[in-house]
This record gives C-alpha cells, sequence and structure tokens, in this order.
C-alpha cells in the first residue's frame, strides 16, 4: 500500500481512539452531525482515492497477509459454505469492510462462495489502469452503522425469516433489527459472537457480548465455525414441522 496512505489512515485511526484529540472536531464531526457515524469510512475512502491505491497493491497486501499469518479464515467456514450451498441458503457477508478485500481472502483459501451469495460492503471502483477513483455507495457508506440500511434493502429476503447472524462485534448482533421486511412480520434470529479480543477474561468485554450475542464462546480469537456448522446441521435433520424449515426459510 502507498506509505501515505498507511501515514494517513493511522493518523486517522489515533484521532478516533484519542477524545481529547485536537483533530477529532475537525474528523469526527460533531455529535449531532448525521455523517457522525459514518466519518471514519468517508475519510477512509478518500484517502485511497488521495493516495491511488491500486487493484495490484490491495492483491498484493491479501498474499502478503496469507504468506504472514497462514489461513486468513476461521476454521470451518469451508464445511459452513458447503452446507448451505447444499440446502440452498443463501449467506450474506455483511461488512464495514471492502469487498475486494473479503473476495481476495476467500480467493486466496481457494473457497467458492455458494451460487446467489452476496457481500454487502464498500466496493473500490478502479479505473483503466487499475486505480482507485471511488469507493461506493456514498450516502451512507457501509459503515458499521450504514451496512445495516444496506441489509434492510434486500427485499427478496423477506420470505426467509429465520437467520443465523456470526459476527465478531456487540453491534453485528443488531443485524436481525435491519432484516429485510422485521417490521411487518417477526424474524426468528439466532446470534453467535466470536469475541476477538486480546482480553477474553476483562468482565465488561464479556458482558457488552453477551448481552448482544445468544452465544459467545470464551476463546473467541481461536473459535471457528464448527459450532455454526452443528447447529445448521441439527436444524436440517430436525422432523419437519417442529420448527420452521431452514431449507425454505433461513438465510446466514
Amino acid at each position: 500500500m502507498p506509505a501515505g496512505f498507511l501515514q494517513d489512515c493511522g493518523h486517522l485511526w489515533e484521532v478516533f481512539h484519542d477524545p481529547k484529540h485536537p483533530e477529532r472536531l475537525q474528523l469526527c464531526g460533531a455529535e449531532d452531525a448525521p455523517e457522525r457515524p459514518h466519518s471514519f469510512w468517508i475519510h477512509y475512502h478518500s484517502y485511497m482515492v488521495k493516495h491511488g491505491v491500486t487493484k495490484a497493491s490491495i492483491e498484493e497486501a491479501i498474499a502478503d497477509e496469507k504468506k504472514e499469518c497462514g489461513s486468513l479464515l476461521r476454521p470451518g467456514i469451508r464445511e459452513l459454505l458447503g452446507k448451505c450451498q447444499q440446502h440452498a441458503i443463501p449467506v450474506l457477508i455483511v461488512s464495514a469492510g471492502i469487498s475486494q478485500i473479503i473476495e481476495g481472502l476467500f480467493e486466496a483459501e481457494a473457497i467458492s462462495l455458494p451460487p446467489g451469495s452476496r457481500i454487502i460492503a464498500n466496493t473500490v471502483v478502479f479505473d483503466g489502469n487499475g486505480v482507485c477513483t471511488d469507493v461506493v455507495p456514498h450516502d451512507p457508506p457501509c459503515s458499521r452503522v450504514g451496512k445495516m440500511l444496506q441489509l434492510k434493502q434486500q427485499s427478496d429476503l423477506r420470505d426467509r425469516p429465520c437467520v443465523i447472524i456470526v459476527g465478531d462485534k456487540p453491534i453485528d448482533a443488531k443485524m436481525a433489527a435491519a432484516y429485510p421486511g422485521v417490521e411487518e412480520h417477526p424474524v426468528h434470529a439466532f446470534s453467535f459472537g466470536f469475541l476477538n479480543s486480546e482480553a477474553p477474561d476483562d468482565e465488561a468485554l464479556i458482558e457488552d457480548y453477551s448481552g448482544a450475542f445468544d452465544v459467545v464462546p470464551k476463546e473467541g480469537r481461536s473459535c471457528g465455525f464448527e459450532m455454526i456448522v452443528d447447529l445448521l446441521e441439527g436444524l436440517l435433520d430436525s422432523p419437519e414441522g417442529s420448527s420452521p424449515s431452514p431449507r425454505r426459510e433461513a438465510a446466514i
């Protein structure tokens, strides 16, 4: 990645995590400003355009991460996606990240998303030379709040009111509140949260996660998707009529 881009992003991160930083109002905006929930992403995306981040540099960053860390995805994801494909269960990846990076992570692990899956995230627009000229959507971007608005627009999911939500931040559990049609009919959601922290014994942190998710494994950083696979298999094997059929009504 361009050095200037990394420098600007480092400064942005510093400002957003220091309530007393002299540039906080300038970069974060006023507390009641409508763009406040999205300001980090607005600036981050503007830096991508400013420094001409290229498609090649993104691919190189993914390759470097793969070389340094090995597997880039949690164990069990291949089996989960395979189970969803087998039973035609749609998979939605709702993220405040960059869609090309998410796609690149799956490609690096040689994992294909099931047909009909979709990635709801920010997407980099490249010119003919592979240089970033824009990041969409704009109003709002797929920030932690904006991605919920993007999910609400997926109207074709209205006939699938049974949802398994998997995330690694408490706000991810709120996706059920943004699920299409939730105002018209109940959504049956089960949430599973990876406590993705270096301090898993932090009582306040555990309380936040436990209050948001239905299940929070203590070893969140090392936990994989195996429990989700077991859960899904249990639902699929349940007698017809004892509960809503995931085959017809579920989404992940």
